[in-house]
């Protein structure tokens, strides 16, 4: 039995980026320019994937084009906003406006300096790149100028126009030299030899006209018979003509690319619409480049974008053509198709995986059929996601596919569509041809329906019949055993499409069928429709057998379990039920989608669901649990198509109405494995961080913190760190964060936001942000990704803890300010008060003052003051053990204030002269390094009686009795110097 899976990962995914219009190759021919609704993207070549997206200004992008180096982008859209992007980084640089209606067409001069616009206002302007401003303003147009270029060496800028003039501008003297008339419609593209001197221009009349640049005069007029949007001029040795001939290519309404002759006048070379890799009602051609030489093209090539969206390369051939020759008519190839990249796919309606004869049935699928909403259908590589065929026959958009595997290897595809008809093919017949025709790869078509077929399935398990069902109701079983894989008559004649007979068909349902599917052993085929159920038939005489309802809408899929008795269907009431085949009876209900389901399968042998809804989902379910077992988001809309590949679902693939293809894989073992290592890394981690705080080896311990992403482990660490000392903890710290690089500087500033929003931890938060503002400089910290909301959550805090700290701070001064004020308690002249203070703050003996016994000050009982003696020379004991803070069980002062007593006036006269003479200010300052001593020993007596009485005293409450304190000194002291008067 299969491993359940548990998870898919997109491996490779097709987006839009090419929405029709214009299309620019940088010079080295690597990247494209495309532009895409209102945004343009920069794609890669080679394999098609989008490099980098420049946001649009919700108005469609009308030209652009890319700087000489490739390193700038402008862009103009409807808004008639001009900007310039930076093409490393995806930012816009400048925007400006540019004219008074949109710009058609944009040209860089061959420096790099100049920028020409043409605009629907009439005129165009030349622009200084890189100062953004307009050298030039050139009108003279009567119509919209549609295209300009500028001459390669020379200063000239050669503009056409609706007015059917051709206009040539000197960039030295600013006016028109040349308006060269000869077209009857509107130009609309202009192009210039590679001597310098032949203007080539072609027009909607039909025609290119060759030009002198040397006296503006007609050389050569050559009738191309279509209305063109592309002439470009191609190196001669692309058409194996002399050197001195000019040879161009064109390319308009038919689709077709020709090369042509200047001399003769003649076409020396055209692309078949199927050599093109084109239907022939894919369209024509809207825009077409020169492509660069390069290592796979030394001769070059040309870039031709078709009107459904397509981006067609042509590479030069080797071959040499004696003449005139026509790929269609089975000439020499001078150019050849070389590959061609799909911009928009518009709604991806269904897709089926393809796996060509040399491949087993059991490996994955290398190739991927889509349907969407046109008139072919596309072949992808799977690996590179390239276009690699196109089957044309439908006449209108194909809305169903299904496969089958022959025993010979070879693979079968069976297509439906709009125009009531289903079709048989061999899309994989030749791997090896560069053909990118259908027509010749289509085995059989069936008519019968009336409307349009809807839903298609093989037989699983001989082939030899198709069952369709339709907009018409109607469901049809069509014979295949008769088809013939082999080309008919001589080598290289194309196969004869032989038609199907239908050998059953039955009125189904009330409404449209939307899908059917039959059962792994052939026996019988479910219908899926909108009439709200889903009903079983026998095969192949379609006999009624069973009817399921139960679903509260259409129901949009329909799917057999590959190992039991019963059916899964999705439906629009956002549900996917499991039924059994034996009675009808609903076995499971799985809910979890919030819009409707559109396809459902079965995988993992039948124990497990996909399935894709409306809601861009991808969901996997458990079928025994009926749990939701992961959910993959990689579409912005429906997804309409979901198909599996290998033998269990091993690979997956999805489209939507977003017009994007993702190809997904099963990663369940690899993420198992990922697992195992990350728990063994994990654990190895663990013991070695153990091992580094156990030897106090904090620098390490830091690291591994850093490296685990484990925000517990490094707090711990910090604050273990520091407990060896600042100086030590700064240390370690700026170790730790100087090797750090941009990432982990942003994990480290997210450990501070988050830290320093609590009072725990705040220390550690300033600690490591002081480390890493003293490590690296603003310009790394200004480079992190999104730092800015950091450092701002950050600041918000830092603020805060520093307000509270300073609060602090200031209210511990308002003890030293008290006892400063307190000067006769603290004479300048007695040294031994302070420096044999401790008995006296400690056991609240009389203070002695120049050895005499000078005033004294008394307890404070219940809170009156009582002098004890003025005329004495004792100063009796500062009771600190009554200098405490309010009772906080009694809820009122229960401790007694100490307060100051009359002092005597027998003050020795030096003395109290030396006391006039200085100020108070002076007094205060002179005393403060024995007023902060005194402060700190009645803050630690009052601590430790607090202590004993089973309290804690706050710095806030030691502050409030210290003001009072103050106040009753402030008043005790003004009595006195009254007194004293």
């Amino acid at each position: 039995m299969d491993g359940v899976k548990r998870n898919y990962r997109a491996r490779s995914r097709l987006e839009v980026f090419y929405t029709g219009g214009c299309v620019r190759l940088s010079s080295d021919g690597t990247t494209l320019a495309c532009a895409c609704a209102d945004e343009a993207k920069l794609v890669d070549v080679e394999t098609g994937s989008i490099i980098r997206t420049f946001n649009g200004d919700t108005e469609p992008v009308t030209a652009l084009t890319l700087s000489i180096d490739s390193r700038h982008l402008f862009v103009a859209s409807r808004s008639l906003q001009l900007r310039c992007f930076s093409v490393e980084i995806g930012q816009q640089i400048r925007s400006f406006k540019g004219h008074r209606a949109p710009i058609a067409d944009m040209a860089v001069d061959s420096t790099g300096a100049l920028l020409a616009t043409a605009s629907a206002d009439r005129s165009a302007r030349v622009w200084d790149i890189d100062g953004g401003y307009c050298t030039h303003n050139f009108t003279g147009h009567s119509g919209v100028v549609l295209c300009c270029i500028f001459h390669p060496t020379q200063l000239l800028l050669a503009t056409g126009g609706d007015d059917s003039q051709v206009r040539v501008w000197d960039l030295v003297s600013k006016t028109c030299v040349a308006t060269l008339q000869a077209h009857f419609s509107a130009v609309t593209s202009l192009s210039i030899s590679p001597d310098g001197w032949t203007l080539l221009s072609g027009g909607r009349d039909g025609v290119v006209i060759a030009w002198s640049l040397r006296d503006y005069k007609k050389i050569a007029t050559i009738p191309v018979y279509e209305a063109l949007e592309g002439v470009v001029a191609v190196p001669s040795a692309l058409c194996n003509a002399p050197a001195s001939v000019v040879c161009f290519a064109t390319g308009g309404e038919k689709g077709i690319t020709k090369l042509w002759r200047i001399d003769t006048g003649k076409c020396v070379f055209d692309t078949a619409p199927v050599e093109a890799g084109l239907p022939t009602t894919a369209g024509g051609i809207v825009e077409l480049r020169a492509v660069p030489p390069g290592k796979n093209n030394p001769r070059g090539g040309l870039l031709a974008a078709t009107q459904d969206c397509r981006l067609l390369f042509l590479k030069s051939s080797d071959k040499t053509a004696a003449g005139p020759a026509s790929a269609s008519a089975g000439g020499d190839s001078l150019i050849s198709f070389d590959r061609q990249l799909i911009g928009n796919n518009d709604e991806v309606t269904d897709l089926r995986f393809l796996s060509p004869s040399t491949v087993s049935s059991s490996s994955s699928p290398s190739h991927i059929a889509v349907a969407s909403n046109a008139e072919h259908i596309r072949v992808f590589d799977v690996a590179s996601l390239s276009c690699q065929a196109t089957l044309a026959g439908h006449t209108e958009a194909v809305l169903c596919l299904d496969t089958f595997r022959l025993k010979s290897g070879k693979t079968l595809l069976a297509s439906g569509s709009k125009d009531n008809t289903v079709r048989v093919w061999l899309p994989l017949e030749n791997e090896n041809s560069t053909t990118q025709s259908g027509g010749e790869k289509c085995l059989a078509v069936g008519t019968g329906h009336v409307g349009a077929v809807s839903a298609v399935a093989f037989a699983r398990r001989s082939g030899n019949f198709i069952v369709t069902g339709g907009s018409d109701k109607l469901l049809k079983v069509w014979d295949t055993s008769s088809l013939s894989l082999d080309g008919d008559g001589k080598s290289g004649e194309k196969r004869k499409v032989a038609s199907l007979q239908a050998v059953a068909a039955v009125a189904a349902h009330m409404k449209d069928i939307n899908a059917v599917a039959v059962a792994p052993n052939d026996s019988v085929v479910a219908s899926a429709s909108q009439d709200r159920t889903v009903k079983i038939w026998q095969l192949p005489s379609l006999v009624p057998v069973l009817t399921l309802k139960g679903h509260k809408r259409g129901v949009w899929s329909v799917a057999f379990s590959p190992v039991d008795k019963a059916v899964a269907t999705a439906s629009g009431d956002k549900t996917i039920k499991v039924w059994s085949l034996a009675d009808g009876a609903c076995l499971r209900t799985f809910e979890g989608h919030v819009a409707s389901v559109l396809r459902v399968d079965f995988l993992s042998s039948g124990t497990q669901l996909l399935s894709a809804g409306g809601d861009g989902l991808l969901k996997l379910w458990n079928l025994r649990t009926t749990e939701c077992v992961n959910t993959f988001d990689a579409h912005d809309d429906k997804v309409w198509a979901l198909t599996l590949g290998g033998n269990s679902g091993e690979i997956a693939a999805s489209g939507g109405a977003d017009g994007g293809l993702v190809i997904w894989e099963d990663c369940t073992a690899l993420d198992a494995e990922d697992a195992a290592k990350d728990q063994e890394v994990t654990l190895l981690h663990e013991q070695q961080l153990s091992n580094a705080m156990h030897s106090k080896n904090w620098k390490k311990a830091a690291g591994l913190a850093f490296e685990m992403k484990h925000p517990g482990r490094l707090l711990a660490v910090i604050r273990s760190a520091y407990q060896g000392g600042q100086e030590a903890g700064d240390g370690i710290l700026r170790t730790v964060v100087a090797d750090l690089d941009s990432e982990k500087l942003r994990q480290c500033l997210e450990y501070c936001r988050e830290w320093n929003t609590n009072g725990r931890t705040c220390f550690a938060a300033q600690a490591i942000l002081g480390a890493v503002l003293r490590q690296h400089s603003p310009a790394e910290l200004v480079a992190i990704p999104a730092v800015a909301p950091l450092l701002e959550a950050i600041e918000a805090y830092t603020r805060r803890h520093f307000a509270r700290t300073d609060r602090l701070l200031r209210s511990t001064f308002v003890v030293d300010y008290v006892l400063g004020a307190m000067n006769v308690l603290t004479p300048a002249n007695d040294v031994d008060v302070l420096n044999g203070g401790a008995g006296l703050l400690s056991d609240g003996k009389s203070l002695k003052v120049g050895g005499n016994e000078k005033g004294s000050v008394t307890a404070m009982e219940n809170g009156h003051a009582t002098e004890a003696g003025h005329g004495g020379d004792d100063i009796d004991d500062f009771d600190l053990d009554n200098f405490s803070s309010e009772d906080e069980d009694e809820g009122a002062h229960g401790d007694d204030v100490g307060n100051v007593a009359d002092i005597e006036e027998e003050e020795e006269i030096g003395v109290e002269e030396e006391e006039k003479e200085e100020t108070e200010d002076e007094i205060v300052t002179r005393r403060a390094p024995k007023t902060r001593k005194i402060t700190a020993a009645i803050v630690e007596k009052a601590s430790r009686k607090e202590k004993d009485n089973g309290g804690k005293r706050s710095s806030r409450r030691i502050s409030t009795k210290a003001e009072e304190a103050t106040e009753t000194v402030t008043t005790t002291t003004k009595k006195r110097k009254s007194s004293r008067k």
